[in-house]
């Protein structure tokens, strides 16, 4: 279902894995967590699936897509499947700057469905969840998208919250995380290949769970895995995990 429903992979850990291996479990990675760390108050849910494993696979379905009311299907499918640990719930939008074409088409596919507001979108995960789906879900958008009392209605539905176009440097980005935070939400902040270890390490204090890795700077899209990961994926993944304390996903072009 993944090629079917436009879903992309996006993994957490990955010193041990090589190009080539038939299975992405054999990757493993030190805890990020200290013995005896207490769990957040943000994020429980995520924070749980991610520690449960050493190696963990998250998912990317847009909202909408294909069709107004496939989103409940596809993720009690995606649970069915048990191959996945985390869903990310991407938020229709109409100028996805940080999507490549095939994300961007799904979007607009979704609006035109009539899929347009993070209501819609939280009342999908909450019918899911009526039908006994149970996977930490994240809400993937830009911050335009986020309209007031989006929080409120997601608390206890929705576990964290990327956002791409909000930077640690704003000020409303503290407010916005304090708002998460006050809802057991976790904010989850993207850095670049081109982030210095001393931003990485404040970006890495908006968290409880993880910090988003672009492995790329460039869009969304699929990338050649073998060519890549000795590359590309490797060497960032480990200059991002040595300046954060929490764990480190690595997305844009896992496919």
């Amino acid at each position: 279902f993944f090629g079917i429903f436009g879903c992309f992979l996006y993994s957490v850990s990955f010193l041990s894995l090589r190009a080539g291996t038939s299975s992405l479990l054999s990757c493993r990675e030190e805890m990020s967590a200290v013995a005896g760390e207490k769990a957040p108050v943000a994020g429980q849910p995520l924070y749980a699936a991610l520690q449960a494993r050493s190696f963990s696979r998250v998912v990317f379905v847009t909202a909408g897509y294909p069709k107004a009311d496939s989103t409940v299907q596809i993720l009690l499918a995606i649970q069915e499947s048990g191959a996945v640990d985390v869903v990310e719930v991407g938020v229709p939008y109409t100028d996805p700057v940080g999507d490549g074409p095939v994300i961007a088409e799904c979007g607009r596919v979704a609006r035109e469905n009539g899929v347009t507001s993070i209501q819609q979108c939280i009342a999908y995960v909450k019918e899911a969840q009526d039908k006994g789906f149970k996977l930490p879900v994240v809400l993937m958008g830009y911050v335009n998208t986020f309209k007031p009392g989006w929080a409120a209605a997601a608390r206890g539905s929705v576990s964290g919250v990327i956002v791409v176009d909000l930077p640690y440097e704003e000020p409303f980005t503290h407010d916005f995380v304090a708002d998460c935070r006050g809802h057991g939400i976790s904010f989850i902040p993207i850095c670049t290949p081109m982030t210095t270890p001393e931003r990485l390490a404040s970006i890495d204090t908006l968290t409880d769970t993880f910090v988003y890795c672009t492995t790329v700077t460039g869009v969304t899209g699929a990338r050649d895995f073998g060519e890549y990961f000795e590359k590309v994926y490797a060497p960032v993944y480990a200059k991002i995990k040595a300046s954060v304390r929490h764990k480190a996903v690595v997305g844009f072009g896992i496919s």
